[in-house]
């Protein structure tokens, strides 16, 4: 995960231990946050100063925590996000840093929700019984793309945001009979690009 401005960039490693490194792009100095079982999937705050990661280190599930950082470097332990009787997956910041989009697991429903980067309750994003997953802020962080629909025939679905709150009707931008998964935006915010289920990558 690549801070807006370029400077700092966050990954996770799975080899021996599952730890978080985060790097000073420009001075190439990293710093190590170690990590536990099952810790994964970090994004930065556009801004660089935190990363939301999702973990089970409370043994009730895979819950969003939040790692503070000061110059690329921890600062403070983590602090958990969410309390749900649900997994989550893959967060991700809105451009100003003040949301967090996901996706939450409970049972075989998935489905998109949206809560403060400072805590306090999250709201439901998706509003179809159809599965909502992998979500993705336009960068002007007024549009969420998501991938929708039965497993194995997704399409990508826009909607509008505000505040943390869905706005409007969603809008289908791929075509039917494409398995479309994981979008990302181009920084204009004028075309997107994603993975069909043949992994192919494609831009619309």
């Amino acid at each position: 995960s690549l801070s807006r401005d370029g400077r700092s960039v966050c990954y996770s490693t799975e080899h021996s231990f599952h730890d978080f490194i985060v790097r000073n792009v420009e001075t190439g100095g990293e710093s190590t946050v170690p990590g536990q079982d099952f810790d994964s999937m970090p994004a930065l705050c556009p801004d660089g100063s935190s990363f939301v990661f999702t973990s089970d280190r409370q043994g009730a599930g895979i819950d969003l925590w939040i790692q503070p950082l000061k110059d690329a470097v921890p600062d403070g332990p983590p602090r958990r996000l969410t309390d749900v009787p649900a997994d989550v997956s893959h967060p991700a910041f809105s451009p100003d840093g003040h949301w967090i989009a996901y996706y939450r697991i409970l049972e075989q429903k998935r489905d998109i929700w949206i809560m403060a980067a400072s805590g306090g309750p999250p709201a439901r994003f998706s509003d179809d019984a159809q599965e909502a997953i992998l979500p993705s802020w336009s960068p002007d962080g007024r549009r969420l793309a998501w991938a929708g629909g039965p497993s194995g025939s997704h399409r990508i679905r826009i909607a509008p945001v505000s505040a943390g709150r869905r706005t409007g009707e969603a809008e289908n931008v791929t075509p039917e009979g494409i398995d479309a998964l994981g979008s990302a935006w181009s920084p204009d915010g004028s075309r997107l690009a994603f993975v069909d289920g043949g992994r192919d990558a494609v831009l619309i």
